[in-house]
């Protein structure tokens, strides 16, 4: 029961955090319609000399479908979060892995791969949510040791006092599925 109300808790702040970004995206949007048509060919052109900022950003807007709603968003995503990914951006690939899990059906490797790129890069998000897709086992199968060697990982890499927090209570809940000597095991293996 807890488990779900810790799910169904995730996904209430992603949801309002996916609204707020969509929000201020659009009223971004909005305020630059009132000056003129809106104009991405800055942001392009920025993304083209390949700054990996640009790149994310308008990738981010193709994955909302707010630029051309040709049914060719997704694949423009893809390819603009993937090239601000080669340029440095790590959370690029968990975005594409996001996108990749809502296609159906599943193509779990890729999804995975997506993923462990950014996780083994050393992106805290990337961690984060490879511990929380074991733990959960949605997407991934349930997998408590795996679960807890990304969180664990995570707690030692994030530099944001709410992240660490949320970090910290994930990765106690773990601790609670896992024998002491496995524990010992993982930790040792990240010394």
């Amino acid at each position: 029961m807890r488990k779900i109300f810790v799910y169904l808790m995730i996904l209430l702040i992603q949801s309002v955090f996916c609204n707020i970004v969509k929000a201020e995206t659009k009223n971004i949007l909005e305020i630059q319609k009132c000056k003129a048509e809106v104009d991405l060919s800055d942001l392009i052109s920025s993304a083209k000399r390949d700054d990996r900022e640009s790149q994310f950003w308008l990738a981010g807007l193709y994955a909302m479908n707010m630029v051309c709603r040709d049914g060719e968003d997704e694949e423009k995503s893809i390819y603009w979060f993937e090239r601000s990914a080669k340029n440095g951006r790590l959370e690029a690939f968990v975005e594409i892995g996001k996108i990749y899990e809502k296609r159906r059906p599943l193509d779990k490797e890729k999804i995975i791969s997506y993923f462990s790129l950014a996780a083994t890069k050393g992106s805290y998000i990337g961690q984060k949510e490879m511990g929380l897709r074991f733990y959960f086992g949605n997407t991934f199968d349930l997998n408590y040791e795996m679960a807890y060697y990304w969180l664990l990982r995570a707690s030692k890499n994030v530099h944001d006092r709410f992240y660490d927090e949320w970090a910290k209570y994930f990765l106690a809940k773990v601790v609670d599925k896992l024998p002491q000597n496995r524990k010992n095991i993982i930790d040792k293996s990240l010394e």
